[in-house]
C-alpha cells in the first residue's frame, strides 16, 4: 500500500468508528441503557490524578517553553553584529510564523483537552455530595461531550500548521496537487 492508500485507508476507519460510536451512544441513550461511568472511590481518584497529569502539566510546559522561545527571539534579533546585517523579511516572517504556531498550538491544547480536566476534578471533589438526577444527566452528558473534544486536538495541528506557514502550506499543496508531476529517477538514464 501506498502511504496515500494507507491515509485513505485511516480516515477511513476513524470516520466509520467515530460514527459508530456516536450512533451506538444515541441507540443505548434512547433505549434507556445506562452508561458506564467511574464509581467514586480509588480508581476515580486515579482518574483525576492522570488527567492532571496528563493534561495540566503539558499545557504548563508548553506555555512556559513558548515564552522561553518567544523571548529568546526577541534576544537574538537584538543583539548587535560585527557585520552590517540588517534582518531581513525572511526572518522576520519566520519568527512571526513560529510565534504564531506556538500561540496557536497552546490555545489548541489548552482548548480541547482541558475542560474534560477540569469536569473530571469537580466531579472528584464534589463525589459525595446528593445530586439531583438533572445534574448527573448534565454531568455525564458534559463529559460525553468533552471526551469527544480530546481527539480534535490531534487533528487540528495540520491546520494550524497549513493556516501558518508558509513553506509547509507550499510543501503540502505540492504534495496534494501535484501528486502525479513527480519525477521518478532512473528512467532517463542512458537517453
Amino acid at each position: 500500500m501506498t502511504s496515500s492508500t494507507d491515509a485513505d485507508f485511516s480516515a477511513y476507519y476513524a470516520g466509520l468508528t467515530f460514527n459508530i460510536s456516536v450512533v451506538g451512544g444515541f441507540i443505548f441513550l434512547g433505549l434507556g441503557v445506562p452508561f458506564c461511568y467511574l464509581q467514586p472511590g480509588d480508581y476515580r481518584i486515579f482518574d483525576a490524578i492522570a488527567n492532571i497529569v496528563l493534561e495540566l502539566i503539558p499545557l504548563i510546559f508548553l506555555s512556559i517553553f513558548g515564552m522561553g522561545i518567544w523571548k529568546n527571539l526577541g534576544r537574538i534579533r537584538v543583539q548587535p553584529a560585527t557585520n552590517v546585517l540588517v534582518a531581513t523579511n525572511t526572518h522576520r516572517s519566520k519568527d512571526q510564523q513560529l510565534t504564531i504556531t506556538l500561540l496557536a498550538e497552546t490555545v489548541n491544547y489548552m482548548l480541547w483537552g482541558t475542560p474534560i480536566c477540569i469536569l473530571s476534578m469537580y466531579r472528584e471533589i464534589t463525589q459525595y455530595e446528593t445530586k439531583s438526577a438533572r445534574q448527573e444527566t448534565i454531568e455525564e452528558f458534559l463529559l460525553a461531550i468533552f471526551y469527544y473534544l480530546t481527539f480534535i486536538r490531534p487533528t487540528t495541528n495540520f491546520f494550524i500548521y497549513l493556516a501558518v506557514s508558509k513553506t509547509f502550506r507550499k510543501k503540502a499543496f505540492q504534495i496534494l496537487f501535484k501528486q502525479g508531476q513527480h519525477r521518478t529517477v532512473g528512467h532517463d538514464v542512458g537517453r
